[in-house]
């Protein structure tokens, strides 16, 4: 006990050296992808398909995830356990089927695990890093290839300045919470705690406290409810426990172990009581229970050294881990132990417990010792088995219908695997598994039977013990030793159900000594005899039976090569053979040939052999790199595979193919230790390579004619490297960057276009949007995931890009989509012109700007300017009378006016009567020279008495192409005819013509006769041309005699109706060059009109003194308010068209704005 003790003294110290001094800068956690880099080496054209690593070599902790399945009984059990150790590696072991599914090499040794929740591992290595790993598990055979990784330091308070050196870690049973503690021997200890939150990133506060402590903190563990946190500081006078709490880290509860003792684990028991697992100096171990306030409940001195103590509220026991005895040990609530179970061995030797777990239902538990075993309990049996073997792996056997893989395992058990999947179907474990046994018995043989129907393997442990095993359960076993002291157990081979071979040795370390095979015999259900004895003249290993029973082929340690014919019934008829050949020592493999009599042997020599027995020659032979370790044949195509390695420390071996037909090389890889088992299975279409190494790390290959890493049994696209898996079955490969690749690889779609293999609910070819890949125009998906017909909408109408429609009548019905796919405003055409038929329009200027198609039936029109309903876009042909036949509008600024027969450019109408064509089928003349117009609202108002004319003239602007206006008064007798000779100086006179307002009164001395003529001329001194009106009014008749006195009363203004003179009988206006005589004369009406508009002017004006006829001086009245023109002064006339005021100006012959 005592140097057990000390060895485990000597190892702990030296995990205090550190790993390195190089100064550290404190960071946050941080984040990165991590990628496995490391995989076992293929065979060319060969993809890994089972992939099951060993786990670590010395286990130091062990944790089970919150996440549960259901066991075949109805038990609720963890899911995935995980274990750390000191060779830096994490593994995830999926408890449910036996599949590792994480491995992640580490740069340092690893102390601690737990889980943060049921998809993340945390770790404490030995330094000061906390790592949180995500898990992955996909369900294939082989470790995922990819997980998140979040890092970073828990020392100095989450930020690693110190370097304190991590001795241990716990998860708070909430989850929400975890500690972290440990130290350094010159600098005393620290303990930690902080948020999950902040280590899975969830959050970027830490929420954390710390407490630097005199001693360095070995264990720190949560009570139940979350609130104290125990631990034990390591002390040279001897260790502490001390209990905090966990929200200030405050002291509560201080009671010291023995001095010189060393305490070495400590459990809850809820929330108030606690176990202590401690040594005395004087090397004895105790268990020690506190309960409130660290009274001491109970004291249980053990005979075993004590490494990890766990209590059990399923069962209220305490389980206790014990060092060198590779068991497990059960004390009951009052510390009295129950007993004592389990088998953590290498090999026979017995190793220590470094951790146990039990999982949050209480139903299990898991214990990993240094001997690489994880081993499962059941809490309510306190029963075990080993669940994985890392130690070593004695041997390999496929099973006749090559489904199955029998792995023995080193800790009393064997492991059967389905090949295909890698899952674990049965486990088949040695009857007196756990006892207190000196030598643990391990698997040393294993073969294959099939006895009605069902492959059974036939198991012989190194006591002698022969276990049948079969995927419902282990159903028989018969002890060799009871049929007499059979020494040291060797082999064993399998002839049938009823006949066994099993070699053995008097001492297995001396080579030399003779050994025997015996033949054994069922004569009843688990009775066996001995039916035959050869002796051999050394130490006999290998055994193995030919295809149909016949042959038996067994190896000395010489090298030398037996055969025995065994066809007969009875085996004391059995004959040995002639010798075929021998090799140069050791032999550890002969095989037979599935097809014939051919044996293969590989040596420690070095040398594989082919021999054909039943010709007594050798087919070829090959010499090797290594030592021979294992070999087999192909079923069908003629292969066989050699597995050697590094005898000397197993570090390194190489696996070859060779041609069976010639012995020509096919194929070889290296491996990682020795492949103790190797094998082909299937045929050319789904050939496997099967190898297992000595670590207990087992590997599948199956063809990959493309070389992608995925097998042609597996994948889809088994010529085409760059695809293998379709997820969603849709037909395009989950590798999006591949060849045909599925960007949406878990939905099922069949869109070809702007992605594949998304979903396309209108089948158009064309991705529906979601929200990584909106919709036409943003993106490039669908933007009518319910229309067939449409999926892009360039200018975001809602209406599609793709344009369809019917004619009838030369127009366009059923339109579909967007005329316009680059126009928002628009998406109809019906008459094809291009322009759209969503019409609206905006005045610029005087003239209208249209949007859209005013004429939508019109294909042969789009706008209409100046909005008189006739298009702009003009065009005609000439008819046999020289005239136009019209389309559109000729003048399309002009709203009066769209037709132009003659074409001379002249409107048949306008508001300016000097444009009007006044010869519109003359294409040669419009008007001629431009005639003056009279002015604008021109009144003439004449009223008379007896002795004086009163005149008022007035008019509201000049009128069109006109520079002067002149006015002549000329006062007749009713018999005198007047022409334009009798014309003399103008009474008035205008040069240049005003262009607004003029009103002038003249008051003229009558003469005697009887009437008036007034005659108002336009002049255009350009042209020379005249526009006259020629006035003529009747005054009252005088007397005969003439009274000398003149009447000097004014005409009154107001009620002057008996006095005014008639209207003037006539009007007449001329127009032309200055000699034209043209007479026009008016109507009565205009008359009219003329006194009408003269007795207004007369009220207006009132009382004014009487002016002779030429007198120039006269007086203006203030203008009528008028619109004037904004680019001459000039008024303007209104016109309303289409809801619009067009402002025409006389004065400057256009449109004002």
């Amino acid at each position: 006990m005592g140097s057990g003790r000390g060895a485990l003294i000597l190892a702990l110290l030296l995990l205090l050296v550190p790993f390195s001094t190089i100064p550290v800068i404190a960071d946050e956690g941080r984040n990165d992808d991590w990628i496995r880099e490391e995989s076992p080496a293929s065979p060319e054209k060969m993809a890994l398909s089972v992939w099951q690593p060993s786990l670590a070599s010395v286990m130091w902790d062990v944790a089970w995830s919150p996440s549960y399945a259901r066991d075949a009984s109805g038990i609720d059990i963890s899911r995935d356990l995980a274990v750390v150790g000191l060779d830096g590696t994490l593994s995830v072991w999926n408890n449910s089927d036996g599949r590792v599914v994480m491995r992640v090499d580490h740069h340092m040794q690893l102390l601690g695990v737990d889980w943060l929740d049921g998809g993340h591992v945390i770790t404490l290595d030995q330094r000061h890093n906390w790592d949180v790993y995500t898990l992955f598990d996909d369900g294939l055979s082989r470790p995922s290839d990819q997980i998140e990784h979040r890092s970073g330091h828990w020392s100095s308070n989450m930020t690693g300045i110190e370097q304190n050196w991590g001795h241990d870690m716990e998860v708070s049973a909430n989850g929400t919470r975890v500690v972290f503690c440990g130290g350094r021997p010159d600098s005393g200890g620290e303990i930690v705690v902080v948020d999950t939150a902040y280590l899975l990133g969830l959050s970027t506060e830490k929420n954390s406290i710390s407490l630097q402590t005199p001693d360095i903190v070995k264990v720190c563990r949560w009570s139940e409810d979350g609130a104290s946190i125990a631990t034990i500081e390591r002390s040279s006078g001897g260790d502490s426990i001390r209990v905090y709490d966990s929200v200030s880290l405050e002291q509560t509860t201080l009671h010291n172990i023995a001095t010189g003792s060393s305490g070495w684990h400590l459990d809850w028991k809820g929330s108030s009581q606690y176990s202590v697992a401690w040594t005395k100096s004087s090397g004895e171990s105790v268990v020690s229970h506190f309960i409130e306030d660290g009274q001491l409940e109970w004291y249980s001195p053990l005979e075993e050294n004590v490494t990890r103590i766990a209590w059990s509220t399923l069962t209220d026991s305490l389980y206790v881990g014990l060092l060198n005895e590779g068991q497990v040990l059960k004390l009951d609530a009052a510390g009295k132990v129950v007993e004592k179970k389990g088998w953590h061995a290498y090999r026979s030797s017995r190793s220590d417990i470094r951790a146990l777990d039990i999982d949050a239902s209480g139903n299990q538990m898991a214990s990993v010792g240094q001997d690489g075993t994880v081993v499962i309990w059941s809490m309510a049996e306190f029963r075990g088995h080993p669940a994985h073997d890392s130690s070593i792996m004695r041997e390999f056997e496929i099973s006749p219908s090559e489904v199955l893989v029998a792995i023995a395992k080193g800790s009393g058990s064997l492991s059967i695997k389905d090949i295909k999947s890698g899952k674990e179907i049965q486990s088949c474990v040695h009857p007196n598994w756990g006892d207190s046994s000196q030598d643990v018995p391990y698997v040393k043989s294993v073969k294959w039977l099939v006895d009605d129907g069902l492959e059974k393997a036939v198991i012989g442990y190194t006591d002698g013990l022969i276990q049948w095993c079969s995927i419902v359960d282990s159903e028989e076993t018969f002890d060799t030793q009871t049929l007499g002291v059979f020494e040291i157990f060797g082999r064993l081979a399998v002839k049938d159900k009823n006949t066994l071979v099993i070699t053995s040795v008097v001492d297995g370390s001396d080579s030399l000594t003779g050994g025997k095979v015996r033949v054994l015999t069922r004569i009843a259900p688990q009775v066996w005899e001995v039916a035959n004895t050869w002796d051999c003249d050394d130490t006999c290993w290998v055994m193995e039976f030919n295809r149909d029973g016949t042959l038996l082929a067994t190896a000395e340690q010489t090298g030398k090569i037996r055969i025995w014919q065994t066809s007969e019934a009875a085996p004391s008829d059995w004959l040995e053979l002639e010798s075929p050949h021998s090799h140069g020592n050791y032999t550890g493999v002969v095989e037979w040939s599935p097809r014939s009599n051919l044996l293969l042997s590989v040596g420690w020599d070095k040398r594989v052999v082919l021999f054909d027995i039943d010709g007594s020659s050798e087919v070829w032979s090959r010499s090797i790199t290594f030592e021979g370790f294992s070999a087999g044949f192909s079923l069908e195509e003629p292969e066989v595979i050699i597995g050697s390695g590094m005898a000397s420390d197993s570090s390194e071996g190489e696996i070859l193919i060779y041609d069976a037909n010639n012995g020509s090389l096919i194929d070889s890889w290296s491996t990682e230790g020795i492949p103790r088992g190797v094998a082909i299975t299937g045929t050319a279409s789904n050939k496997r390579y099967i190898a297992a190494n000595s670590t207990g790390e087992w590997t599948v290959w199956m063809q990959d004619t493309d070389e992608d890493g995925h097998p042609d049994s597996v994948d889809l696209w088994p010529e085409d490297p760059s695809q293998w898996a379709d997820s969603d079955g849709d037909g395009y490969g989950d590798n999006e960057n591949g060849s045909e690749g599925d960007l949406c690889p878990l939905v099922s779609g069949r869109s070809i276009y702007d992605r594949l293999g998304c979903l396309d609910s209108d089948s158009d070819g064309w991705s529906d949007a979601d929200q990584d890949w909106p919709p036409h125009p943003i993106g490039i998906a669908d933007a009518f995931d319910e229309d067939p017909s449409q999926w892009n909408d360039s200018d975001s109408d809602s209406y599609g890009d793709n344009y369809f429609f019917d004619i009838i009548d030369e127009l366009r019905v059923n339109q579909s989509g967007d005329a316009f796919v680059d126009d928002s405003s628009q998406w109809s055409d019906i008459d094809g012109d291009g322009c759209g038929d969503n019409h609206s329009w905006f005045l610029n200027g005087l003239w209208r700007v249209d949007i859209g198609d005013a004429f939508p039936n019109n294909s042969h029109q789009c706008s209409d300017q100046d909005g008189d309903s006739y298009g702009d876009n003009y065009s005609f042909t000439i008819g046999d009378d020289g005239l136009r036949f019209e389309m559109g509008d000729a003048f399309p600024q002009n709203p009066l006016a769209w037709s132009d027969l003659d074409g001379d450019g002249c409107p048949p109408n306008s508001t300016v009567a000097s444009e009007i064509d006044n010869y519109p089928e003359d294409a040669s003349n419009c008007q001629g020279d431009p005639e003056p117009s009279l002015p604008e609202n021109l009144d003439i108002f004449v009223t008379s008495n007896s002795t004086q004319w009163r005149v008022k003239i007035s008019w509201h602007s000049r009128g069109e192409h006109t520079e002067m206006i002149e006015v002549f008064i000329i006062e007749l007798n009713e018999s005198v005819d007047c022409d334009e000779l009798c014309i003399g100086n103008a009474s008035l006179s205008f040069n240049p013509a005003p262009a607004g307002y003029v009103d002038e009164l003249r008051y003229i001395e009558r003469s005697g006769p009887t009437r008036l003529i007034i005659v108002v001329r336009s002049t255009n001194l350009q042209y020379s041309t005249t526009t006259e009106q020629w006035s003529n009014y009747s005054g009252e008749e005088l007397p005969v005699e003439i009274n000398n006195e003149t009447d000097d009363t004014p005409i009154p203004e107001e009620n002057n109706s008996e006095n005014e003179s008639n209207s003037s009988s006539q009007i007449e206006v001329r127009s032309g060059k200055s000699d034209n005589s043209l007479l026009v004369w008016g109507g009565a009406a205009g008359l009219v009109l003329l006194i009408g508009a003269s007795i207004l002017l007369l009220r207006r004006r009132g009382s004014e003194e009487i002016n002779l006829l030429n007198d120039s001086t006269y007086s203006e009245l203030s203008p009528i308010a008028q619109p004037v023109c904004t680019r001459c002064g000039g008024t303007t006339q209104v016109i309303a068209h289409q809801g619009h005021d067009f402002h025409w100006c006389g004065a400057c012959q256009q449109y004002n704005t």
